[in-house]
């Protein structure tokens, strides 16, 4: 449903799915300018979007309820995962969600407890307020601003949860107070967000040519052009870190990457092996957002993180992390070129005799609706990984997950922070959807986006910022581990 008077819009779309032989499974793109509320866009929305089918839903809800929060940052961003599986918002819009809720929460509790420059500005606390309460109220109210109304309720529910362990005095009311403020803030100065977020926002399509992106495999859209135009949490602009153009079509780069990805990540591959097939699968169905947030989490509580820290840590995680995703589709939208599955439809028109054509070529999975260079997934995870490092170091720091979509479940570990994003890598090629050089552009790319936050945001006032506390020695980059069925 589209209403251009009330600025509401609900839109859906069938893909395929995201696994072979399975049939068609529907997505909804929910986070549209319907989803934002009075706050956000000025006007109520009208549509309420459905939270995603049970089959689709709860990717990874045992494995985030296992890994429940000990403080209100975590307890929080607990929350607002659940809330992202259950609606399986798309990774551009969980992003944003993320980096509104946690801008704020950092916010809420520097202004009481300090240590830190703020993001949008410090809001006076009087003396005892509880940073608790504060980051409880301001996750809390930015997420139900950013979110569709179908949580409403259980974000309502977590507040109250959250609300009952403190002690019912002034201290906690006064730290209600502050974290009420510093959503409404954060929330006044991006309120112009919405427009941005429509899956549907208009983009100018280049003619039809060799390298030229065009939607012309199912569900033959493009999609999420307006994030590349937004406002970023942390960046000056979205294209301060675009990379240059993508490889020549008759270059040696570009031919290794299409040979490459043409042979292992093809449906009907004969050389990918079980290992690589399944990593494809986890690294699709896994959100990319929960992937770095739960090991975020679990590295938090091994490591002994306070609420301040925490604060910090996951302000810097998603804002960069959503930064990523605004400078990748501004990659993406500028420079149009094409998926592997069009190139090697179409490779005989690429003027490279090294490379041949098969109009039946498919993907493993059905391959995205906007254009491939460079990588979404790499560019996130090296935003993301780059924020981890800095935290934690690159020592055994180990995490991880379990992909319920699956069937079996998967389940992939990880010793490190490194070796997910070196596996990651590899994925994105064998599941068909992007040549080796965009992933490790991508990761590049992200890796300046998070050095770019950390020296320019929520620094230590009057004071250097600490060293990771973790060991840098002793991590093996040889892959995740796979695991068929339940951990």
């Amino acid at each position: 449903m589209r209403s251009i008077g009330s600025v509401s819009f609900a839109a859906s779309f069938m893909v395929g799915c995201r696994r072979p032989a399975c049939g068609y499974r529907r997505y909804t793109i929910v986070a549209i300018l319907g989803l934002l509320t009075t706050v956000v866009l000025g006007g109520r929305a009208s549509a309420q979007a459905e939270p995603a089918s049970q089959s689709n839903a709860n990717t990874v809800q045992a494995t985030v309820a296992a890994n429940g929060g000990s403080d209100a940052v975590l307890d929080w961003n607990n929350t607002a995962l659940t809330a992202i599986d259950s609606l399986g918002l798309p990774p551009p819009i969980a992003s944003y969600c993320l980096a509104m809720s946690h801008a704020a929460i950092f916010d809420a509790v520097n202004s009481i407890i300090g240590g830190y420059r703020p993001y949008v500005a410090p809001v006076s606390a009087p003396p005892g307020a509880r940073a608790a309460a504060a980051a409880a109220q301001a996750g809390h109210d930015v997420l139900v601003a950013v979110m569709p109304p179908a949580v409403k309720s259980q974000l309502d529910s977590a507040l109250r949860a959250s609300l009952a362990k403190l002690p019912n005095d002034q201290h906690t009311e006064d730290g209600v107070a502050v974290g009420k403020l510093t959503a409404s803030r954060l929330l006044a100065l991006r309120s112009g967000d919405g427009l941005f977020l429509d899956p549907m926002y208009p983009f100018t399509q280049p003619s039809v040519g060799p390298g030229v992106w065009v939607p012309d495999y199912a569900p033959f859209i493009g999609v999420f052009a307006g994030i590349g135009q937004m406002q970023p949490f942390t960046m000056t602009s979205p294209s301060q870190f675009r990379p240059g153009p993508p490889p020549a079509l008759t270059s040696w780069t570009f031919t290794r990457d299409f040979l490459e990805v043409k042979a292992f990540g093809s449906s009907n591959s004969t050389v990918r092996n079980e290992d690589q097939t399944n990593a494809a699968i986890w690294w699709e169905d896994i959100d990319g957002v929960i992937t770095w947030n739960v090991a975020a989490s679990t590295m938090s509580r091994a490591h002994h993180f306070g609420i301040s820290t925490n604060a910090r840590l996951f302000a810097l995680l998603n804002m960069a992390g959503h930064d990523a995703n605004v400078s990748v589709f501004d990659t993406k939208y500028s420079y149009m070129f094409w998926r592997p599955i069009e190139a090697i439809h179409r490779a005989n028109t690429a003027g490279n005799p090294r490379l041949t054509a098969d109009p039946d070529w498919q993907s493993l999975l059905p391959t995205p609706p906007f254009p491939e260079y460079t990588s979404g997934h790499a560019t996130n995870a090296g935003a993301s990984t780059g924020v981890l490092l800095a935290f934690f170091g690159n020592g055994y720091n180990p995490f991880s997950l379990t992909d319920h979509k699956a069937n079996p479940p998967i389940t992939r570990r990880f010793s490190c922070i490194s070796q997910a994003m070196d596996e990651l890598i590899n994925a994105r090629v064998w599941v068909g959807f992007h040549y080796r050089t965009s992933d490790i552009l991508g990761e590049r790319v992200g890796r300046q986006i998070s050095r770019f936050a950390l020296a320019n945001f929520l620094r230590v006032v009057d004071g250097e910022d600490p060293e990771p506390q973790a060991d840098d020695v002793g991590c093996s980059n040889a892959g995740g581990q796979f695991t068929g069925g339940s951990p």
